[in-house]
C-alpha cells in the first residue's frame, strides 16, 4: 500500500507500507510526523505567520484518539472536518490517483515495493504532472 502526503503543489512524502502490514493509528502518527517534518523544511514561514490545514478522510486510524492527540502536540496544525458518508470525490480523485493510475496502466508488479524499485522517481514524476 501506498501513502502519499500532497498539497497543491504536489507529493511531500511518500512510503509503502510494508506487505502485511495494515496503517493503524501509530503508523499513521509516525507518518504524520514525516509529513510534518517536510512541511516545516519546505514551509519554514508557513509556520510563524499561519497554521498548517490538513485534510484526512475518517478511516479509523484518522480519527482514533491516539492520532487526534498526536495532532494536538504538533504545533500550528489545524485538521478540517470531513463529513461522514460525503458523496463528494475525495480531493486525491482529482489528479494525484487518476495520474497515478495512468502511470501504472498495464504494468504489472510482483509486489507494491516494486513500484518504486523500477522507479524510483514515479510517484514524484506523476505527481508534477497534476
Amino acid at each position: 500500500m501506498l501513502c502519499v502526503g500532497w498539497n497543491f503543489e504536489g507529493v511531500l512524502h511518500f512510503e509503502l507500507v510494508p506487505d502485511g502490514r495494515t496503517v493503524n493509528a501509530e503508523l499513521y502518527c509516525q507518518q504524520l510526523d514525516r509529513v510534518y517534518d517536510k512541511l516545516k523544511e519546505k514551509y519554514p514561514t508557513l509556520f510563524r505567520w499561519k497554521s498548517a490545514l490538513f485534510q484526512q478522510d475518517n478511516a479509523k486510524p484518522h480519527t482514533a484518539k491516539t492520532t487526534k492527540e498526536k495532532f494536538d502536540d504538533l504545533d500550528e496544525v489545524e485538521v478540517l472536518p470531513h463529513p461522514a458518508y460525503s458523496s463528494d470525490a475525495a480531493p486525491s480523485d482529482y489528479g494525484l490517483f487518476r495520474s497515478m493510475e495512468h502511470f501504472l496502466r498495464g504494468r504489472r508488479f510482483e509486489a507494491g515495493r516494486m513500484v518504486l524499485q523500477s522507479n524510483p522517481d514515479a510517484c514524484r514524476s506523476v505527481a508534477e504532472d497534476c
